[in-house]
Formats: structure tokens, C-alpha cells, sequence
């Protein structure tokens, strides 16, 4: 059975002291929202840093737990890649994983999920998991 659809104004999540509803959840800083694989004009490390003073280790380490280091290392350009809307020249995956590496990379205390890691293929999702509860 498929998951019902939830109305984003409904949302409501606490951590601490702080709690959020619905769009809230965006301008939280201790909470990131990852729906799809969303990926903008840039270059991969663009994609994750996203305007935030992020140092090489910390993307790195978010590529890292995301398993996307070595395959992004792969690419001609590596992290200096330019990517378009869409993602290319990123497959689909690797777009949601490098979506799921810029949350990590925030280091927020909260993180949802939402249908990001459907058909991600099992080896991968099984090390993002890994990296999301450790």
C-alpha cells in the first residue's frame, strides 16, 4: 500500500525545546527537510556547501556517509563539476544522495527523510541508513 500523501501544514515535530509546523520546518536550523533530489546550477560542491562557510573536510565527510566520495572523485572536474537543473550529469540516485549530503553536512539535530531513498539501489541505501542513525 502506498504512503498517503501529508499535507506539509500539518506537519508538527518537537526536539528539545524547539517545535516546528508545517513550512516552519524549512527556517529551523536544528531541522532539515529532504524531499527529492533536488540539485541546483553549480558545482557538486556548491550543491552540498549551498551558501553555508563549509570547510572541504566537512563536504567530504557528507559525500562520505552518503557514498558518493568515490564516485563523484571519478568524474572528470571531481567536486568542481558543474551540474544543471536536473542533476546531469549525475544520475537520478546520485542526485538524491548528494540532496541527503547537504542536510548531513548542515549537521542538523533532526532530519526527515521523505520518499528521498525510493529505488535507491539497496547497497546505498543501506550505507545512507548507516550514516543517518550513526
Amino acid at each position: 500500500t502506498a504512503a498517503p500523501e501529508l499535507d506539509p501544514s500539518a506537519l508538527r515535530a518537537a526536539l528539545d525545546d524547539l517545535v516546528v509546523r508545517g513550512a516552519e520546518v524549512w527556517d529551523a536550523p536544528a531541522v532539515a527537510l529532504v524531499r527529492s533530489g533536488q540539485v541546483f546550477e553549480g558545482s557538486i560542491a556548491d550543491n552540498v556547501r549551498v551558501g553555508r562557510d563549509l570547510d572541504d573536510a566537512t563536504v567530504a565527510a557528507a559525500l562520505s556517509a552518503v557514498g558518493l566520495w568515490d564516485e563523484l572523485l571519478e568524474l572528470p572536474d571531481g567536486l568542481e563539476t558543474r551540474l544543471v537543473a536536473g542533476g546531469a550529469p549525475l544520475t537520478e540516485m546520485q542526485a538524491r544522495r548528494l540532496s541527503i549530503a547537504r542536510a548531513i553536512a548542515g549537521g542538523p539535530r533532526l532530519l526527515l527523510v521523505d520518499h528521498v531513498l525510493d529505488g535507491v539501489e539497496d547497497r546505498a541505501r543501506e550505507r545512507v541508513l548507516e550514516a543517518l542513525v550513526d
